[in-house]
């Protein structure tokens, strides 16, 4: 059915796309778990903005259980509901998912492991997929999206536009929004800092494409949204001994985006190079299109007692490993807010010479930030709030 949709109608079996079990493909991929659903705002719309959710955990919960609770909940939800009635079209991605480093005592039964599912295996989904791997994904479906943007019956329809959006339907491809919370907002503001051709596309009136899935558009967004993310890599303190607080993200020396339990390479041997895969250091390149993108994140991380107890964003050192658990000051909680928070906030403020730029209006709030970020949006409110952010960045009045 076309919405609008309320705030617990943001589930699978709800959503408009047609198709076994309300999923739609855009990409091939072997795992089977490149999808999509959509929940459209009404049976007619033309040009409407679009919400892309992007679900956290990169190893937890593939498929069906990623798209229906991980990330469209609380007020998030509250927002999406109002983003529907408000005219927009909201979207749940789902993508190829990396192997969870946890033991069997760790989780019993493999209940929330990259698994068949099979109550009692630990028989895993193949293939599976390390960093950087997974935005690609990401931008893949966002290029996707815009590829096939309009389902009206004249020279710009496109069969799968009409599948996504409803015959006669169409988005916008110039305002989309992308909402992530944690990995989800990491691979969020990885993707969309990266320039245009950064994530190769056919340009749509070079020449004819014979596969339908092939993107036609750039992968680049309007704004993003980032709940938790993690932006560097190259800090985190892995103790070599297996003692660090989230082990099971962490196990044995292992960090599960890039790398395997079973295998011997060590997350505190991999080249910094590799590491810097990571929002900071590409936010760092300077790209001049990423003037016209806007953040909004907000940390809810406060740090892990006894590891990160004194450890500030004064000892923000991109490149350098925080690993001084003596003094309270090892990096180890990837959605530590008062560690992140301040040097994120300055980076996007002061990117590019003009100070009108959308990038320099982006929100940066973290548990207890005071009077150094911006205050994190409540939930009573928070609809409202999202709204008058996205028009101070440019998104039509009628949908905000």
């Amino acid at each position: 059915m076309p919405g609008p949709y309320s705030d617990t109608e943001f589930v699978r079996a709800e959503s408009d796309v047609p198709g076994p079990n309300n999923l739609y493909y855009y990409w091939h991929h072997a795992s089977g778990l490149c999808h999509l659903a959509v929940w459209r705002p009404s049976a007619s719309f033309k040009n409407a903005p679009v919400a892309v959710f992007i679900h956290g955990g990169l190893g937890y919960n593939p498929g069906w259980r990623a798209m229906e609770d991980n990330v469209i909940t609380g007020k998030y939800a509250d927002l999406a509901a109002e983003m529907s009635t408000k005219g927009w079209v909201v979207i749940s991605l789902e993508y190829p998912t990396c192997a969870r480093n946890a033991s069997r005592s760790q989780a019993a039964g493999g209940a929330a492991e990259v698994s068949t599912g099979l109550s009692g295996t630990w028989e895993e989904i193949h293939p599976i997929a390390f960093w950087p791997e997974q935005p690609a994904y990401i931008a893949l479906a966002i290029q996707h999206i815009k590829s096939n943007w309009s389902g009206i019956a004249d020279e710009t329809a496109t069969l799968k536009g009409a599948e996504l959006w409803g015959a006669n339907n169409s988005i916008d491809p110039n305002y989309i929004h992308l909402i992530g919370n944690s990995w989800g907002g990491t691979m969020a503001m990885y993707t969309a800092l990266q320039p245009s051709g950064y994530y190769p596309y056919i340009p749509e009136n070079a020449y004819g494409e014979m596969d339908p899935m092939m993107p036609r558009a750039s992968h680049r967004v309007r704004s993003v949204s980032a709940i938790s993310p993690q932006i560097d890599f190259t800090q985190w303190y892995f103790d070599t001994g297996d003692t660090v607080p989230l082990d099971e993200m962490y196990h044995n020396d292992r960090m599960q985006a890039f790398m395997r339990r079973e295998t011997m390479r060590r997350w505190s041997t991999l080249p910094m190079a590799w590491k810097k895969q990571s929002p900071w250091w590409i936010l760092q390149e300077y790209h001049p299109e990423n003037t016209q993108v806007a953040f909004n994140v907000e940390f809810f991380g406060t740090g892990i007692a006894g590891w990160e107890q004194n450890l500030t964003y004064q000892d923000w050192s991109p490149g350098s490993v925080r690993d001084d658990v003596a003094e309270g000051k090892a990096w180890v909680d990837p959605h530590n807010g008062k560690f992140q928070g301040k040097p994120l906030r300055d980076a996007l403020l002061s990117y590019g010479e003009d100070s009108s730029a959308p990038i320099r209006k982006s929100r940066v709030a973290w548990t207890g930030a005071g009077s150094l970020g911006d205050n994190i949006f409540g939930a009573a409110n928070y609809p409202t709030q999202m709204f008058s952010w996205l028009r101070s960045i440019g998104y039509p009045t009628q949908y905000t």
